[in-house]
């Protein structure tokens, strides 16, 4: 290798020929490199003149300093306090605690990049006095015991408190079968398969403690079947059955002998109605009767009832995923929020899979997805150049598969009004989107539609009500929106006879007539149009005098419109404010502390103050009240920046 020279070559170098000198350009995120607790402190409780000790596990992209204070001031490395640290681990030993130490103690890890803290209790209980027993004057009498006879475990005839399951296993994956049965004396355990002794060189059966289990390790084609567990002793005989189904890669299943339809085994996110209940009946045939001189060989038909749960399968109909509304293309600009947005039907409810570029996409702190009411969304923050591509929804059930497909392009940061040299150009609203994704803030979209997009004028209020007092939730949105959907914690809010949904003009109402505490939650107004749509979201608090919910809230945060560079204040006022704290954050993300933005308690009023409120401010934030390192409620408003 030549020797690099001079700066002016190295740069001749770097511009020619980085590849062969693997010279690279690298960028990280600042946010990315501040202290993270990968393991919380918790409280504790102990009892005096003990030690008390709290934990936990700091990781940074560069050495962070860890920090123990409590009430704002910094405990000293001493023999009361000794602060100690292996590697990310640190932890802090208070010696011979007293009671005056309960109290809240913060731990704060702080590098060049910002810092992070915790907040921990602890409790200090009183020593118990020492015991003295009091002094006997007589001698205690001799305590004759009674002969008790020696207990016997009744017999009992062979019956199974737990049943087999019908499976549905992927070719060459490991399949498990389990059933519990009860019987004295312990019965005898067979398996068949399709009324014939399972092959043992395939399978391997265990029973131990009334647990009987089956296992296949690599499950071919040919391991599809009817499977069942017989359970003999003197007294009688019990049996339990199940379907095994096994797919092929390419999602056919093989068909079962004696069997005229396939059993879909339920999933967790199966809604619960009727026919769900009668299909999650387990589907062994349990039987009662003598123990046989001799078993007797019989075909399947003849010795095995009738399965109960293929039965309800079959009268139940099903259809294949399809797409009423499909996944359209978007254009963002990088930094704001994408969300793809698609109508899905099928019965049994369909899986929904989201793919990027081909590839199964995971859930982290920027992407999340959800799918309520058969409409799936996939939402991205903070989007990056690196997320354009393609994006799929796949959903698929025991009838079938389907996917949809749509692209995702992300734009450079578009140059600012003034150094396009037009001061009158208007400002992006956060709050609209493109085809079925929402953007926080828009670009100009071209639409066929001849309707403009859907602005918000009024937020919806938040409100407290007394149970039974009727309550209206009311928003102004103008643009003539086609589409207004009303939603409670995520779900569509139907409408019957005490709730009612009201159109006047550009305003929109939800009227519940006789709220009960059910009633209670986030509420949210979405409205769509020209291919775009905006959203408002309040806060719902429905008391009952005879049933006090904790906390008791006297003023909730209110939605606030301010211009940019002005101060803005969300309050949250609770009746009681004893071993209660709060968190605030934007969306999902938790808000830290900063010279602009506070988060302060004043009274029994917790507040966040803004300093002087930017655009990037604008969107929704919530207000978390914590007691005992956990969430016991939580409250939104919306913040929007004109």
């Amino acid at each position: 290798m030549p020797p690099l020279g001079r700066i002016a070559n190295h740069s001749s170098l770097r511009k020619h020929r980085p590849l062969e000198y693997n010279m690279h350009d690298a960028f990280f995120d600042r946010r990315e490199a501040q202290p993270r607790f990968v393991i919380k402190p918790y409280s504790t409780t102990c009892m005096e003149g003990q030690s008390a000790n709290f934990y936990c596990r700091v990781i940074a992209a560069s050495p962070p300093i860890v920090s123990w204070f409590r009430d704002n001031r910094e405990l000293k490395q001493s023999v009361k306090y000794m602060k100690k640290y292996d590697n990310n681990d640190y932890g802090l030993t208070i010696n011979r605690v007293r009671l005056d130490d309960r109290g809240e103690y913060i731990v704060r890890a702080k590098n060049s990049y910002g810092s992070k803290e915790e907040v921990v209790f602890l409790n200090v209980q009183k020593a118990p006095e020492p015991f003295q027993s009091p002094r006997l004057e007589e001698p205690p009498k001799k305590v004759v015991l009674k002969d008790v006879p020696m207990f016997e475990e009744p017999e009992l005839a062979p019956k199974f408190s737990f049943h087999l399951r019908p499976r549905l296993i992927q070719k060459n994956h490991h399949c498990k079968l389990i059933c519990s049965v009860q019987g004295n004396p312990p019965p005898k355990i067979e398996w068949f398969k399709d009324g014939r002794p399972v092959d043992e060189d395939r399978t391997q059966t265990t029973y131990r403690h009334g647990v009987c289990t089956l296992e296949i390790f690599n499950t071919t084609m040919d391991d599809a079947g009817k499977y069942s567990c017989t359970a003999t002793n003197k007294l009688g005989e019990d049996e339990t059955v199940c379907v095994l189904t096994v797919q092929g890669r390419a999602g056919e299943q093989e068909p079962r002998t004696g069997m005229s339809t396939s059993v879909r085994p339920r999933r967790v996110y199966d809604s619960l109605k009727t026919s769900d209940v009668e299909r999650s009946r387990s589907a062994a045939d349990v039987s009662r009767r003598p123990a046989p001189s001799a078993r007797q060989a019989t075909p399947p038909q003849a010795s095995r009832p009738k399965d109960d749960l293929a039965t309800v399968a079959k009268e139940e109909p099903t259809a294949g995923p399809s797409f009423s509304s499909p996944l359209s293309d978007m254009i963002v600009d990088a930094g704001q929020t994408a969300e793809f947005s698609c109508q899905v039907e099928g019965k049994p409810e369909p899986f929904i899979e989201w793919l990027y570029n081909g590839e199964r996409l995971s859930t982290n702190d920027r992407v999340s997805a959800t799918f309520v009411s058969g409409r799936a969304k996939l939402r991205l923050s903070d989007t990056l150049d690196t997320d354009s591509g393609e994006y799929s929804c796949r959903a698929s059930n025991s009838a079938g598969s389907e996917a949809c497909k749509a692209t995702l392009t992300v734009r450079n940061a578009a140059p600012s009004a003034a150094d396009a040299g037009d001061d009158s150009a208007p400002a992006a609203s956060p709050r609209a989107s493109e085809g079925n994704g929402v953007a926080d803030s828009s670009a100009p979209v071209p639409s066929s539609d001849a309707a403009g997009p859907p602005v918000l004028v009024r937020d919806l209020a938040s409100a407290i009500v007394d149970k039974g007092s009727p309550v209206t939730l009311e928003c102004q949105i103008d643009g003539s929106p086609a589409d207004v959907v009303w939603m409670r914690n995520g779900k569509e809010v139907k409408t019957s006879a005490d709730v009612e949904v009201e159109t006047t003009g550009s305003t929109f109402r939800l009227s519940l007539k006789n709220p009960s505490t059910d009633d209670s939650g986030t509420y949210q107004c979405e409205a769509r149009q020209a291919g775009q749509s905006v959203s408002t979201v309040c806060t719902l608090l429905v008391n009952d005098a005879d049933k006090p919910v904790e906390p008791m809230v006297t003023a909730l945060p209110e939605p606030i419109s301010v211009g940019a560079g002005s101060p803005a204040k969300f309050v949250l006022e609770l009746a009681t404010v004893d071993n209660l704290t709060v968190q605030w954050f934007k969306g999902t993300e938790k808000i830290d502390k900063s010279d602009r933005i506070k988060s302060v308690k004043s009274g029994k009023a917790f507040k966040l103050d803004f300093k002087t409120v930017e655009p990037d401010d604008a969107g929704s934030y919530v207000v978390k009240v914590i007691k005992d390192k956990k969430a016991i409620s939580k409250y939104v408003a919306s913040l929007n920046v004109q």
